[in-house]
């Protein structure tokens, strides 16, 4: 654990709504800790607080219904471009609950669709 407390290695905090993840990246300003943030539902709201930091994010809501009425339906499809755009280094999962376990093999399909409205593809 010394590598964590002393903020050699990162420690991924699961946060998605916007309060949660300015929260979370105060708490680890304040404790000088280096942070991954996985979920990130809200991430791509404020993008550049993530560059400002180097705080990369573990992308989980691909395929989320937008929670907002004012969003646009596909928000949730762009999130991981607008995040790219932002340089903040984007990454996916399915969520981080058990019932998504079985589901691993669609990971995939998470990063298709991002690149389908707008993710540059990934170079070999």
């Amino acid at each position: 654990m010394l590598p964590y407390v002393r903020g050699e290695l990162p420690i991924t905090v699961h946060a998605d709504e916007v309060r949660q993840i300015r929260a979370a990246i105060n708490w680890a300003d304040t404790n000088h800790w280096k942070v991954i943030l996985a979920g990130g539902r809200d991430a791509w709201m404020p993008p550049t607080c993530w560059r400002r930091r180097e705080i990369p994010v573990i992308y989980g809501h691909t395929f989320t219904q937008p929670v907002r009425d004012t969003a646009s339906y596909d928000v949730q499809f762009r999130a991981p471009d607008i995040l790219h755009r932002a340089g903040v280094q984007v990454t996916f999962c399915l969520g981080s609950d058990s019932f998504n376990a079985p589901l691993i093999r669609n990971l995939p399909y998470s990063a298709a669709q991002a690149v389908a409205f707008g993710l540059p593809k990934p170079r070999p």
